[in-house]
């Protein structure tokens, strides 16, 4: 069984929510304050669930596991970043690209050193695995 969709209707419930930075069919992504503000309460000892109702959320519009999944992408955010960011973080390539700080063909010419750059890297792992055998 699968993460639950949801419908334009409850799409649109979550839109209105002063919590949420976006939502999709498929997923629900929230604000800074609502991270910062759900970490605290997870730590003080609340569930997810009590946390999203008293923020507003409606649970049957959620679904059973999704409280838990945001949880838990909660602590990891803060975990791997030690600080919290709205929605989905992106690279600093696509905020530039999204906000019109770097052109499409020098992004390009970017990722294709970054390619050019991995590449050679992985050579050298791939040469000193095999010395050490």
């Amino acid at each position: 069984m699968g993460i639950k969709k949801f419908n334009e209707n409850e799409i649109e419930i979550l839109r209105n929510n002063k919590y949420t930075y976006r939502v999709s069919e498929n997923s629900i992504k929230f604000t800074v304050e609502f991270k910062e503000l759900m970490f605290k309460r997870l730590n003080d000892g609340f569930s997810a669930s009590t946390i999203l109702e008293d923020c507003g959320y409606d649970l049957s519009i959620l679904g059973k596991e999704r409280p838990k999944g945001i949880a838990c992408h909660i602590r990891e955010e803060y975990k791997v970043n030690g600080s919290f960011h709205a929605g989905r973080k992106m690279s600093s390539l696509q905020e530039d690209l999204e906000n019109g700080n770097i052109s499409p063909s020098k992004a390009l010419i970017k990722m294709q050193a970054e390619i050019i750059y991995l590449r050679q890297q992985v050579e050298f792992l791939k040469k000193i695995l095999k010395e050490e055998k």
